[in-house]
């Protein structure tokens, strides 16, 4: 089911697709509303300045945890390594943060 960043909460598996790979995501925390401060000082919510969704409440970077397989080879003394997404449930090994605004968002598991 299609969801929006306004309606996930802690605890929620959602998939996510990004750089051509699908992200199953585990959410470690609530997405918050982005603040600003304006030229007086106040607080004043960002909102987004794209033509397509022009003042759509933005959110923060919400973190979750996801599993990423390391390959690590070397090559002429030098050694490279791929970070690849498993669109997996299980064996989450890596938190970070997501970005998840003007994002497709399906929700697999609501806890």
């Amino acid at each position: 089911m299609l969801i929006e960043v306004k309606d996930l909460e802690k605890g929620d598996e959602i998939l996510v697709p990004l750089n051509g790979h699908l992200l199953y995501i585990k959410l470690l925390r609530k997405p918050v509303i982005r603040y600003k401060k304006d030229s007086t000082g106040a607080r004043v919510i960002v909102t987004s300045y794209y033509r397509d969704s022009l003042g759509e409440t933005l959110y923060k970077a919400v973190k979750g945890s996801v599993n990423i397989e390391e390959k690590i080879w070397t090559l002429h003394g030098y050694t490279h390594s791929i970070f690849t997404p498993i669109c997996s449930p299980e064996g989450h090994n890596t938190e970070k943060y997501f970005n998840l605004n003007h994002k497709q968002i399906w929700l697999v598991n609501r806890l």
